[in-house]
């Protein structure tokens, strides 16, 4: 089934690369772009300054954030693939859980069922000293994540770091049958208790 953007929307696809790894990690959402008018370089600009402000203080300091590459909705044909240029790093110097350890992080908007919610995978970003023998993040740890992915949320809705307000939303697959469904906008951001696990992001 094919994502559906439409015109006004857009879809975000931002690498993460570890020095030490020879694959990135592909971390995707949606936004609404309608107040960007067409100015579709400078939001993808903005992404990784976006990300990297909420992200950044705890994601290993070896990261790479970008450049991130948006997906503009069309009025017909494929989407519009428009590529930035800035990147930023992370900063946290600790020792960092393997990149098939990732911090989970829950989107939830107001459309019922699964179709209204969504999810982002996060590597490089849990310490080894947060996570216990279960997976499970130390209570300590969990606010620090859960502040990081409000600030996130907020600052997308707000246009705080970025140019224009930008705010996250659902992108649909296909239904292929019937009216299409509209993106739904996410209402918040909550980061799981337990970390995920993506073995396929591990290098080769």
């Amino acid at each position: 089934m094919a994502l559906i953007i439409p015109v006004g929307f857009a879809q975000v696809q931002l690498p993460l690369s570890h020095a030490l790894s020879l694959r990135s990690a592909l971390v995707t959402w949606g936004i609404d772009i309608d107040a960007a008018g067409g100015d579709f370089v400078q939001v993808a600009n903005d992404m990784p300054s976006v990300f990297g402000n909420a992200f950044g203080a705890e994601m290993a300091s070896d990261v790479t954030i970008g450049p991130a590459t948006i997906r503009v909705g069309q009025d017909g044909g494929d989407p519009l693939a428009v590529e930035g240029s800035a990147t930023t790093t992370g900063a946290e110097t600790a020792a960092i859980a393997p990149s098939s350890v990732a911090l989970l992080v829950k989107k939830a908007s107001a459309t019922g069922g699964r179709r209204g919610r969504g999810r982002m995978y996060i590597p490089w970003i849990v310490q080894d000293a947060a996570v216990d023998e279960v997976g499970m993040i130390a209570g300590a740890s969990l606010p620090t994540y859960q502040g990081d992915a409000t600030a996130f949320f907020n600052d997308l809705a707000a246009g705080t770091t970025g140019d224009y307000v930008t705010p996250m939303v659902i992108l649909h697959d296909s239904s292929g049958a019937g009216p299409e469904p509209a993106p739904s906008v996410v209402t918040g951001l909550t980061v799981d208790g337990m970390v995920a696990n993506q073995r396929r992001r591990l290098g080769r």
